[in-house]
């Protein structure tokens, strides 16, 4: 990133008034970094305010879908109630429609990410008669010599850092900060950014399996998407993991058949892959540095380069991520239409055959909804 400073200088004496004329020339100086802009070079922006349409749904002002770091305040009349400060890594207008879309589902799981907490509190706020407004960091800062310094806020290292620093600022000013990174008025802050899905430890023996899923029932629970005709996700993950200590508390008896059956039963955990990726899956997302250990498992499997013109995988990833496990993928009504009529073509085994004709008969479906696990 090349920042760009702006001076005058005078430009060939007299203008045609008399006055000396003054143009603004642009000269490229040495990059800088976000510790070389102090916070009182850096210039806001008011956009707006946040309002609610007549669903109850947020609505934010207009702004570019550009990079940028944004602050939510909060005021009581005059008075500032609570502000918060954020960044957009690729689009502004996708950041807000983001919080737009979490506060229409307030009850969906994870409520305590970031996005879903913040538009919370905008509506509880609104509720309460509190205005809302918005401001962006200028893309330009003023220094103390009267040089306009250009800064590139699509920069993720720039960006990154002066969103830090704005952060710590504000956690000085004495109002509320509802940041949670780099705000030592959370809870158990201790000078260096708590990350916010590090997850706590918990006894062994409260998690559903030391070894092969070692999460507690309700940590896995979150991660269950909320849709309709699901049973309970817990059960298959609970019950395995249970045969598999029924298995090492007391070893097998009876015929050698019955023993081989046994031992296969108790400890078909260690070969079920459902386990294995939801382990692997909750140990990535809830790693203080997700971003970088999904992005590293991406370019491992997909290439360096992600789709749609990405510049990269973080990129790709978002500010803000997601896990849901055995997401309901019912068949598409039309396949089903299609496909009772020509079970004969679709089904070789003759006995499955039946089976689906008698279940087509009743009326009832001839395949399940396929379980998938989504990040």
């Amino acid at each position: 990133m090349k920042s760009l400073r702006w001076r005058l200088v005078a430009v060939g004496g007299a203008g045609t008034d008399g006055s000396e004329s003054w143009s603004p020339i642009v000269s490229e100086s040495a990059q800088l970094t976000s510790a070389e802009i102090p916070v009182g070079w850096i210039r806001w922006t008011r956009v707006g305010e946040v309002s609610v349409d007549h669903g109850g749904d947020l609505v934010f002002p207009s702004v570019h879908p550009v990079p940028g770091i944004y602050r939510f305040t909060i005021n009581d009349g005059p008075e500032t109630v609570a502000e918060y400060i954020g960044q957009a890594a690729v689009s502004l207008v996708t950041r807000f429609g983001l919080y737009r879309s979490r506060g229409k589902k307030p009850s969906l799981p994870l409520a305590n990410k970031t996005t879903s907490r913040n538009a919370r509190h905008l509506l509880d706020a609104l509720a309460c008669g509190h205005s809302v407004s918005v401001a962006l960091v200028d893309d330009h800062v003023i220094a103390p010599d009267g040089q306009m310094v250009m800064i590139d806020l699509a920069d993720e290292a720039l960006r990154d850092g002066l969103e830090k620093k704005l952060i710590a600022w504000l956690c000085t000013t004495g109002t509320e900060v509802l940041n949670r990174d780099f705000n030592p008025g959370w809870g158990g802050a201790t000078g260096k950014p708590r990350p916010q899905d590090d997850m706590e430890p918990v006894p062994a023996d409260e998690v559903i399996d030391r070894d092969y899923l070692p999460f507690t029932p309700r940590q896995m629970d979150d991660h269950f998407a909320p849709v309709a005709a699901m049973s309970d996700h817990l059960a298959y993950y609970q019950a395995s993991a249970k045969r598999a200590a029924d298995f090492k508390a007391a070893a097998p008896a009876g015929t050698p058949a019955e023993i081989r059956q046994a031992v296969k039963w108790g400890r078909q955990m260690e070969k079920d892959e459902r386990f294995w990726v939801a382990a692997t899956l909750m140990q990535l997302f809830h790693a203080p540095n997700r971003i970088d250990l999904f992005a590293k498992v991406l370019r491992h499997c997909l290439g360096d380069t992600p789709p749609d013109s990405l510049p990269s995988w973080e990129a790709a990833l978002g500010q803000e991520q997601f896990l849901y496990f055995e997401a309901n993928l019912p068949s598409p009504a039309g396949y089903s239409r299609q496909l009772r009529p020509h079970l004969c073509e679709h089904i070789l085994v003759p006995y499955l055959r039946e089976a689906a004709e008698l279940t087509s008969q009743r009326g009832k479906k001839l395949e399940g909804p396929r379980k998938l696990m989504r990040c």
